[in-house]
């Protein structure tokens, strides 16, 4: 700061008395300073200049036509996917007729795709790693195969028809139903077909995820969760052993020594 031009009384004025001139409820000993004081007159400019900004950004937020619309933390919960499915289907109807809702939503995405610094430091993996140990900086999570179900494929999700029962895993928050087909009449190879669900109903967050199909550790084949959790590996030649694993953010879903019947 120039000594030339500074505030005549700094241990007078704080950061309190700007923000409270620009809502007009300065103490009267601040607004006799600032009749005499040019610096200050400047800072509040600056101040004032920053919140008439901010206001028409963000003027949808708080305009009187938004009445019916949702909280914004509650749009927020739907755009970090942490809503369950009856909340989002609502919303989401919501959000087809409502253009303040669409672009709040669509700032609160943009926002959430920010890089968090802190965030980086603490997970990136190691610089010096290969491209074939890319995901080994993630904690591993085996899923365990539960009893077999008794619902058909139609019955459990799944597009396409099942020969025969799925198999069940389960991996903390996730179940992962698997079931395999002879890709056509006489075929010698399979269909794999999957449905991932998120035990709180957050599906939001597993679309787009990677799953990779492996056997003796080399990759087969990759597939992304489609928007209902839905994947399938197309004509798989029956090799043994295989392993799927599905790329989540702090953590891979392995499900081993998948058995092809």
């Amino acid at each position: 700061m120039s000594e030339l031009f500074a505030c005549i009384q700094p241990d007078q004025v704080n950061e309190a008395d700007y923000l409270a001139a620009l809502n007009q409820d300065s103490r009267p000993e601040f607004k006799q300073h600032l009749a005499d004081c040019e610096f200050c007159q400047r800072e509040i400019q600056v101040y004032r200049d920053l919140d008439n900004r901010v206001r028409r950004q963000f003027e949808f937020i708080s305009s009187p036509a938004r009445t019916l619309c949702p909280e914004t933390q509650h749009a927020g919960e739907y755009a970090a996917g942490m809503l369950g499915p009856m909340e989002v289907a609502k919303l989401r109807q919501h959000l087809g007729n409502c253009e303040w809702c669409s672009t709040e939503v669509a700032q609160i995405k943009r926002w959430l795709l920010e890089p968090d610094a802190l965030l980086e430091e603490q997970t990136a993996p190691p610089t010096d790693q290969s491209q074939g140990e890319r995901f080994d900086w993630l904690r591993r999570v085996v899923a365990t195969l539960l009893k077999p179900t008794t619902l058909s494929y139609a019955q459990s999700g799944v597009r396409g028809s099942a020969a025969g029962l799925p198999q069940t895993f389960q991996a903390e928050e996730l179940t992962i139903i698997l079931t395999v087909q002879a890709a056509g009449p006489r075929s010698q190879v399979l269909n794999i077909l999957g449905l991932v669900q998120a035990g709180d109903g957050g599906i939001e967050t597993l679309i787009g995820r990677e799953i990779r199909l492996l056997s003796h550790g080399k990759e087969i084949a990759t597939e992304a969760l489609d928007e209902l959790g839905n994947f399938i590996f197309e004509n798989v030649q029956p090799l043994q052993p295989f392993e799927l694993e599905l790329s989540l953010e702090t953590k891979i879903v392995v499900v081993p020594d998948l058995k092809l019947n």
